[in-house]
């Protein structure tokens, strides 16, 4: 039962306050100001597509791959970024918790169907395809931003195929890592 780090918030880029650089990500209520250090702790979370892809992007490998990238500090920053809901952890075999406590907003362009590959979807940005889904991920990933919840979206999604929520929940969960890592969405709480 893997539980691996996701970055929640929409980043927004760099803004300067007296000379001072910052990033900022978009919250529902606001957005969160990050030091260039903690930002880039952050970061990090995207940028190893191959965790993302093999859910096996923990607390500690993110401490251990910002750290090798000679970012001070960078445990606290991690803990930090935690305790301020920026990152979260994910298990991707019980995700019901989850899923009803945050909204997937996709940003990447739907390819639909591969015509000789069955049930394989493509999501792709800027017109390269970067995910390739099965059918509940990838409609579930479509209809997201128009439910309450990630976990609203797995049931409508559900309900219509008449399957039960878990047999949804599960793939969308295993690889919403993926799909955040490859900026083909973004996740928020709900």
């Amino acid at each position: 039962m893997p539980v691996v780090v996701v970055p929640i918030g929409f980043e927004s880029g760099p803004r300067y306050q007296a000379g001072v650089q910052h990033h900022e990500v978009i919250l529902p209520g606001g957005y969160a100001k990050l030091p260039p250090d903690v930002w880039k702790v952050w970061t990090v979370a995207f940028a190893d597509l191959e965790s993302a892809a093999s859910l096996s992007l923990s607390l500690d490998r993110l401490i251990d791959a910002a750290t090798k990238l000679g970012i001070p500090s960078a445990s606290e920053h991690a803990k930090a970024l935690i305790d301020d809901h920026l990152l979260t952890e994910l298990d991707t075999d019980k995700p019901t918790e989850f899923l009803q406590g945050h909204r997937l907003f996709p940003l990447a362009d739907g390819f639909g169907a591969i015509e000789n590959e069955r049930g394989i979807y493509q999501i792709a940005r800027e017109g390269r395809v970067m995910i390739r889904a099965n059918q509940p991920v990838y409609a579930t990933w479509c209809i997201a931003a128009y439910h309450d919840s990630l976990w609203d979206a797995v049931v409508a999604y559900a309900d219509e195929i008449g399957v039960a929520p878990d047999e949804v929940a599960v793939p969308v969960a295993q690889a919403l890592p993926l799909i955040v890592a490859n900026r083909c969405g973004f996740l928020q709480m709900s």
